[in-house]
């Protein structure tokens, strides 16, 4: 799960949306006048970053992942609804990146729902009450 922020956000959303749940953050679009703005969110970030240009001088300034076009391993939502992002996320080898919209309607809580919604509960149970899951002799 990911979230998808305008330049103008990085530095925050880097310090703050991975605490929330979100595991990749992707940035842009990033112009060349933008890149030590985003230099210096990257320094202060947490987890994965995605950035997203269309200019190869901006995709030269960054050792981290560049997007210059469209990516099959990324999955942009634009409606908050958990049961979109829940069944979106159990696709093999994909990022689900909420967009800037999605954030705003949704609120903060929103990548721990998903994640809930997402985790079957089975697993849920194990990974709470482990105890009650144990089968062996009793």
């Amino acid at each position: 799960m990911g979230a998808v922020v305008p330049v103008r956000h990085a530095r925050h959303a880097l310090r703050v949306l991975p605490v929330l749940g979100a595991s990749v953050i992707e940035i842009g679009p990033v112009a060349i006048d933008d890149v030590p703005v985003v230099l210096a969110a990257l320094e202060v970030g947490l987890g994965e970053v995605i950035i997203r240009t269309a200019d190869p001088a901006v995709a030269a300034a960054f050792a981290v992942r560049v997007v210059t076009g469209a990516d099959p391993d990324l999955i942009y939502l634009d409606d908050p609804r958990v049961e979109q992002a829940a069944t979106a996320s159990k696709a093999p080898g994909v990022s689900v990146m909420a967009t800037t919209d999605v954030l705003t309607a949704a609120g903060p809580a929103w990548f721990r729902r998903v994640l809930e919604a997402a985790t079957s509960t089975a697993v849920a149970l194990t990974l709470a009450r482990p105890h009650l899951c144990d089968t062996r002799d009793r």
